[in-house]
């Protein structure tokens, strides 16, 4: 072999081995960076990586509802009973006062007016409720307030 030809050959040789370390490098490199641009925060994994399902917790299932204590009642249905609160009392559509649009109360009762038990009592809001006949009109009043003021008696 001629000088020329193991030069062009030892050239070539070279040029390979140099290109196949520039590529290996150039690719480590990419994949170094690459990895960490996909890197999620918080995580041991990049977000590319295969990951098994991380287990979840047993649910503990509630207990069942516990029924709305019934409360005892002061009064029998077909009673005739009046107010005693010392106010007007709000006759409504619905047990309860709170979160109730305008149109639930249905007429205000004054000191003395006369009703008939029709059904209750309900425990709503915390507080006692019965439905009553007020002069042709059918609707529930509490038994007292929140504070404790009583607000019907026979």
């Amino acid at each position: 072999m001629l000088e020329s030809e193991q030069h062009r050959v030892r050239t070539i040789v070279l040029g390979l081995i140099g290109g196949i370390i520039t590529f290996l490098l150039l690719f480590t490199f990419v994949g170094y960076l690459l990895g960490h641009a996909l890197w999620d925060r918080g995580q041991q994994t990049p977000s590319w990586a295969i990951v098994p399902p991380t287990p979840t917790r047993a649910v503990t299932p509630l207990p069942p509802n516990q029924p709305t204590p019934t409360p005892t009642g002061k009064f029998s249905i077909g009673e005739k009973i009046r107010i005693v609160a010392q106010s007007r009392v709000r006759l409504r559509a619905t047990p309860g006062y709170r979160d109730k649009l305008p149109d639930d109360v249905l007429t205000t009762m004054a000191s003395g007016s006369n009703l008939i038990v029709l059904s209750g009592p309900e425990l709503v809001d915390g507080l006692t409720w019965w439905k009553v006949n007020y002069e042709g009109t059918e609707g529930w009043v509490a038994e007292s307030t929140s504070n404790g003021v009583q607000l019907l008696g026979k």
